[in-house]
């Protein structure tokens, strides 16, 4: 029975704490905020998957059910080329509020050796589809991009010009040779002519040096898909992005008023301001304003509390 592990991934939540003097004692607890719940880091399933094979009548098939998404040459020469859909949701997220934006992909074995895998975007869309072969295919296969249409060219249309490079991440088991393979696509996500395409149409994974196989077998690297029930929902593909923390300071201008200071603010995102009085309790926090941000910095004010209150600020940031 396959051995599985449990891999943990960290959310994060980023405090800054002011301590100012004045009518009374003001305390201020800031947290710069993104969604769902201020964390840093959003997991985004991938769900569309599959994979293309160069080989003979495996030409015409769909392997849009297959647990893996594989990446390989062989010493044939054949090869194959995976295929995945970015997360609707990552839409929502314009590209001023991405920090950093990174796909993973878990390969229970990893045999590229030497090679790389480039991540590119593609220029036509896919079908995953759920099998089939020839005219029964129902999906994508090396020949065509939804089991009927061609590509333009046979293997998957793809942006020659614009790619990343796979970082091989720490191996997790040395007897198995498993690890996560990540691709950082902030650069694709953040100009408009890769970031059109990698959400309209997607992206295509190639092993490198497909035109200098191996002298025999293959190297491969046969990734986890979105279909897989070998391993935790952990070990699936997905995209993390990290979104653009605004920075917040707490004054009391005057006796009288309180002004939140917020910098590398998200233009066109709201910006929703909280307060609390008891930031312990989860189900305290009370909206008090919501801001149309237009630039990077902007600010918004309060009457003062009374002597002696503690007062606690935070900023949450939505599509």
């Amino acid at each position: 029975m396959r051995k599985t592990k449990r891999v943990q991934r960290n959310k994060l939540t980023h405090w800054n704490s002011i301590h100012r003097a004045g009518t009374g004692r003001l305390v201020a607890a800031l947290v710069a905020g993104s969604l769902p719940q201020l964390a840093l880091g959003l997991d985004f399933p991938i769900t569309e998957d599959t994979y293309l094979d160069s080989r003979g009548a495996s030409q015409q098939s769909n392997f849009g059910l297959n647990g893996s998404v594989r990446v390989l040459v062989n010493s044939d020469t054949s090869v194959t080329r995976g295929l995945f859909a970015i997360p609707a949701s990552v839409v929502a997220y314009p590209p001023a509020a991405i920090q950093e934006a990174k796909a993973y992909f878990y390969v229970f074995q990893d045999n590229t050796k030497d090679r790389d895998i480039r991540l590119y975007p593609l220029t036509t869309s896919f079908v995953e589809g759920t099998g089939g072969s020839g005219a029964t295919a129902t999906g994508a296969t090396w020949l065509t991009s939804d089991g009927t249409n061609n590509w333009t060219a046979p293997g998957g249309d793809f942006d020659t010009n614009h790619f990343v490079v796979g970082v091989k991440e720490p191996v997790l088991d040395p007897n198995l040779n498993d690890r996560f393979f990540s691709w950082d696509i902030t650069s694709l996500l953040t100009q408009a002519l890769t970031r059109s395409n990698l959400l309209s149409h997607g992206a295509i994974l190639i092993i490198d040096g497909e035109d200098s196989p191996p002298a025999s077998g293959s190297d491969r690297a046969p990734f986890t898909s979105s279909e897989s029930t070998s391993n935790p929902p952990d070990y699936r593909p997905r995209i993390t992005v990290t979104l653009r923390q605004p920075v917040l300071n707490l004054v009391q201008s005057n006796p009288s008023e309180f002004r939140l200071d917020i910098t590398n603010a998200i233009p066109s995102l709201p910006h929703r301001i909280e307060r609390t009085f008891d930031p312990t309790s989860p189900t305290s926090w009370t909206e008090v304003a919501t801001l149309q941000v237009i630039g990077t910095e902007t600010n918004w004010t309060e009457a003062a509390f009374g002597a002696g209150s503690n007062v606690f600020y935070r900023v949450v940031v939505t599509p």
